[in-house]
């Protein structure tokens, strides 16, 4: 095959891919946004590599034909998709200030787009990078309101519960945890949340417990529902048996913990039943010392 072109007297002899003449817009818009794309991807590829010098040139590539592209062609009906990307990009780039404007403005700009999900999911994102975790937390709520549907609110009621189970808000975490797992009983954190649920609620009666303590006040810790939802994970969760031995040994353990004849004795057949489901995990290993410890039925 051959090929035959002019040369202009003065150029600089750069051959691009793509020419910047479209018949139509949105195909030249696409065009440019998917060689950004392109671009941003080598660019993470090649700062993995240490290569950050080549990695800012086609960032800088990128972010200018996503521009220029805007620019050209104001009316393209693809503009949400370029401001998002150009908002991610800021993101990336931990220009989170930068990337919070550009997603509020496709937020704003377009609320029925999918472009405008993202931007809600990602700006609550770019708060929590900045330490402002209860305006995060504002937008993940924002998210589960305005788009109950979207695949994406899952995610942010997860986000949700882990900001206030790191925050030592175990009851709120909980009632999260657990909501989440009644709402989204087929999603494949269903049964790690329900055991966040059960873990917080046996973290809240330590933590009341031992503020009693500190305050010279009595205090009898109350872990019927961490109880329930250990139960709850035990009964309905079988095929995970990793989570599903933790979750039978903090259910022994809460029984333990309530001090009570029935409690002590309902511990030690769920300590047992542990022993003999899952007898090679390490808490089949910890029951079995326990057990030693204690008086034979």
């Amino acid at each position: 095959m051959t090929a035959t072109g002019k040369v202009v007297i003065g150029s600089d002899g750069e051959v691009s891919t793509f020419t910047k003449k479209f018949k139509d817009p949105d195909m030249a818009v696409k065009t440019n946004f998917l060689m950004a794309e392109a671009l941003f991807e080598m660019a993470k590829s090649h700062r993995a590599m240490k290569k950050d010098d080549l990695a800012r040139e086609e960032i800088a590539r990128g972010k200018r034909i996503l521009e220029e592209a805007l620019r050209d062609y104001p009316n393209t009906s693809l503009k949400a998709q370029g401001e998002f990307l150009l908002a991610n990009l800021a993101q990336q780039l931990e220009n989170y200030q930068e990337a919070i404007g550009r997603y509020s403005v496709v937020i704003s700009t377009w609320p029925e787009s999918e472009y405008a999900i993202k931007s809600q999911f990602q700006k609550a994102q770019c708060l929590e990078k900045m330490g402002q975790g209860l305006q995060a937390c504002e937008e993940y709520v924002k998210l589960t309101y305005l788009y109950p549907d979207s695949s994406l609110a899952p995610d942010a009621k997860i986000r949700l519960g882990n900001y206030y189970y790191k925050n030592k808000n175990f009851k709120s975490a909980s009632t999260i945890f657990r909501k989440f797992t009644e709402n989204h009983p087929d999603h494949p954190l269903a049964a790690k949340s329900l055991f966040l649920a059960g873990n917080a609620e046996l973290r809240n009666q330590l933590a009341i417990e031992k503020l009693s303590k500190e305050n010279n006040q009595t205090y009898n810790p109350d872990y019927t529902d961490a109880i329930k939802i250990f139960t709850e994970l035990v009964d309905k969760f079988q095929d995970d048996k990793d989570l599903r031995a933790e979750a039978m040994y903090w259910l022994g353990d809460s029984y333990f913990k309530t001090k009570t004849v029935e409690g002590q004795e309902k511990s030690y057949q769920i300590f047992k039943r542990l022993t003999w489901d899952y007898p090679e995990t390490k808490w089949a290993k910890i029951v079995r010392g326990r057990l030693a410890e204690q008086p034979s039925r």
